[in-house]
C-alpha cells in the first residue's frame, strides 16, 4: 500500500495516459475477495469502489471465483475530470460487451492530484460546518464554471411551481409568470409519518404571499439554508 492507494490503483494514478486513453484497459483485483482485501488494507479508490456496489452486485460477484475484474480509465483532459470503470469483459472476437457481472463507474475531478490526499488529514464531523459548506460551493461553483457537460443545455420539462426566497420571505412563485427559467436546487426526499404543511388549494394564495418556515419540517429548512449557501433562489 502506497499513500493510500493499492498497487492496481496507484498504478492508474501514476499512468497519466491511462486517464487520457479511452483504449487503455488495465488489470484490476481478480475477484471480490481482493477487492475487499485491498479495502481492508485502506485503498482509498476501492473503498469507493466497494461502496458503489448493491447487495444484489456483491453476490452476483460473490458467486464466481473465475471473474476477473478490469480497469478501465476514460477521461476528458480539458475538464480534468475522468471515469474510472471496473467492469468484467466478455471477449467475442475483436469485440468487447459486458457481461451480467455489475460496472461501477466514478467520475473523478483531478484525479491526477491524488497526492494530495492524506489519511491524516482532519474530516468535519458536521456536513453543514462552515468548513464544509465552503467545500460544497467550491465544488458547485467548479462544476458550473468549468465542466463543459454539465453546462450542456439540456430539454426537460421545468416545474410548474418553484419555492422562492427573496428578502428573507420564502414564498410559492409560478414558473408561467416568470420572465425567464432561472437555475434551481432539487430535493428528494421522503415525508416519513407526517407532513406538517402542504400545499392545498385553500392555501394556494397565502403561499404565493409567504410560507411560514417555522412550520417546515427540518429537511426542507436545512435544503433552503444551503440553497442559500450556493447563492441559488429557487427549490
Amino acid at each position: 500500500m502506497t499513500g493510500g492507494f493499492c498497487a492496481e490503483c496507484q498504478f492508474i494514478l501514476d499512468r497519466r495516459d491511462m486517464l487520457t486513453d479511452p483504449y487503455n484497459i488495465a488489470k484490476y483485483h481478480h475477484h471480490l475477495i481482493a477487492l475487499e482485501d485491498s479495502v481492508k488494507g485502506g485503498c482509498q479508490l476501492c473503498q469507493l469502489f466497494l461502496s458503489c456496489l448493491s447487495d444484489h452486485d456483491l453476490r452476483i460477484w460473490r458467486e464466481s471465483y473465475d471473474t476477473k475484474m478490469k480497469y478501465w480509465a476514460r477521461g476528458a483532459p480539458q475538464d480534468n475530470c475522468y471515469e474510472l470503470i471496473v467492469f468484467t469483459p466478455a471477449e467475442t472476437g475483436n469485440n468487447r460487451v459486458y457481461t451480467k457481472y455489475p460496472t461501477i463507474s466514478l467520475h473523478v475531478t483531478a484525479v491526477v492530484e491524488h497526492n494530495s490526499l492524506n489519511d491524516e488529514q482532519e474530516v468535519e464531523q458536521s456536513t453543514s460546518s462552515c468548513q464544509g459548506l465552503d467545500l460544497a460551493r467550491s465544488w458547485f461553483e467548479t462544476c458550473t464554471g468549468s465542466h463543459l457537460v454539465c453546462q450542456a443545455p439540456g430539454s426537460f420539462n421545468y416545474p410548474t411551481r418553484l419555492l422562492a426566497f427573496e428578502f428573507g420571505v420564502l414564498h410559492l412563485v409560478f414558473t408561467s409568470e416568470m420572465l425567464d427559467h432561472p437555475n434551481y436546487a432539487t430535493l428528494s426526499h421522503c415525508w416519513g409519518n407526517s407532513m406538517p404543511l402542504r400545499l392545498e388549494i385553500g392555501n394556494l394564495n397565502d403561499f404565493r404571499a409567504e410560507i411560514p418556515q417555522s412550520k417546515l419540517c427540518k429537511t426542507f429548512k436545512d435544503a433552503i439554508t444551503i440553497a442559500k449557501y450556493l447563492s441559488l433562489q429557487y427549490l
